[in-house]
């Protein structure tokens, strides 16, 4: 059974998925599990996942473009 996605989950560094947790946009809260902080200018990685409703990770390998205005974007 092939199941598709139904969203996009963005995770930013220090940030740790966590299927099911729909009011936090699957994301885990608390001590530890927030997105570190960044100097404006410097590159770092995101994490995007294909999940369902629920934010399960599924299998499927969407095409995914980030667009964006920043200037110092790469």
């Amino acid at each position: 059974m092939i199941i598709l996605a139904d969203t996009l989950q963005v995770l930013a560094p220090g940030e740790v998925a966590e299927a099911g947790n729909i009011a936090n946009r699957g994301r885990m809260t608390g001590a530890g599990y927030y997105p570190v902080k960044h100097t404006a200018g410097a590159a770092f990685t995101i994490t995007v996942n294909s999940c369902d409703d629920n934010y399960n990770i599924v299998n499927d390998t969407p095409i995914v473009k980030i667009i964006t205005d920043d200037v110092y974007d790469t």
